[in-house]
Parts: C-alpha cells; structure tokens; sequence
C-alpha cells in the first residue's frame, strides 16, 4: 500500500529537521566564530575584551529569547494555515518587542560606564566603549528573533538559514575589514553586519 500524502508528510518532516539541524550549526558559527576570528586577527586579550562587551551588550536579548521563542513557535504553529493570523501576530510581537527592547538596550548602552564599574570593576574600564557600541543593535537583533519562530511555525525554516548564512557572509566581512582600525573597528563592523542582516531579513 503507497499512500503518497503520507510519503509527502514524511518527506516534509525529515526536510524540516534536517534545515533545522543546519541552521542551528550555522547559527552556532555566528555566535561563537566570531571571537575565533578576532582571535586570530587582535590576539588574546583584545578578544577577551569583546567577548566580555558582546556577553553583556547582549545578555537581556539571551535571556527573553529562550522564554519568549518556544512559546511564540507553538503560536505560529497553530496560525499557520492562515496568513492573515500570521501577519497580525508578527506585527503584534514586533511592536511589543520594540516597546522593550529600545528602551532596555538604548538604556544599557547610556549607562555602559556605571555598568562596567559596578560589575567588573576598575581593571575592565575597555569593556565599556564595546557595550556603548554594540548594545543598540541588540535591540534589532530582538526584532530579528520575533521573526524566527513566525518563519519556523509555517513550516518555512529554509529563510531563517538563508538569514544565518547572510549573518555569518557580513560577519566575516565586517571583522576582516573592521579589524585594520583595530578593537574599535571590528566591534563597529560586527553592529553592522547584524545591523545589515536584520535589513536582509525583512526583504527574504
């Protein structure tokens, strides 16, 4: 007995799994190769420094994501069949994303100098610049991420790769680039490369 919709419905599974699995080993490039290669470009201690800066810059985008994803790709999930609930509903989580997220990493960024000093103390005063630089972009990467659990919960993972693979290109070019003005340069081409595939991903 051949039943081809439930050879289709296989074949759709094993095809999402199998983007899923990708995207999550890029995904894991984007967040971690890019101390690889500052490494080998700045050496150690300039990358201590920004991993340290990117770790606290970014810390409230961590934190909300693990809760909030889960919970948003089951809403998707069930939306899925019709577009219109789709739509409503990214809409709906942006703006309430961006009521967040601007004024907590704006705030961070202002406040980077008191952060650093109550925190870490005296000896990582060069943590602060990093954070002041980087911790505005966290907000858009926030929108980013309310986006991926919408693409996910139709059954479309395949852009979120295509997102990744864009992420991880301007990240590379960035820091290459970036690090010819040193510390500086690179923590100003890495906001740009996210600030880049946030764009990139409104338009996949």
């Amino acid at each position: 007995y051949y039943d081809e919709d439930c050879v289709g419905a296989g074949g759709d599974i094993i095809h999402f799994g199998v983007t899923n699995t990708v995207d999550g080993f890029v995904e894991s490039l984007v967040l971690q190769g890019d101390s690889l290669i500052v490494g080998k470009l700045l050496g150690k201690e300039p990358t201590g420094i920004y991993f340290v800066a990117k770790d606290l810059a970014w810390l409230p985008m961590r934190k909300i994501a693990d809760i909030v994803n889960p919970l948003a790709f089951a809403g998707f999930s069930r939306a899925q069949h019709n577009p219109g609930d789709v739509v409503h509903y990214v809409l709906k989580a942006a703006t309430m994303i961006s009521m967040v997220a601007f004024p907590v990493f704006l705030g961070l960024s202002s406040i980077s100098k008191e952060l650093v000093s109550v925190v870490l103390g005296e000896k990582w005063l060069e943590v602060i610049e990093p954070i002041t630089i980087l911790a505005p972009f966290g907000a858009l990467m926030m929108l980013g991420l309310s986006l991926e659990p919408a693409v996910k919960g139709i059954g479309l993972p395949i852009f979120n790769l295509y997102y990744r693979i864009l992420t991880l290109v301007f990240l590379v070019i960035g820091i290459v680039i970036g690090s010819g003005w040193g510390l500086f340069g690179v923590v100003v081409g890495v906001a740009a490369a996210f600030a880049l595939a946030f764009f990139a991903q409104l338009v996949i």
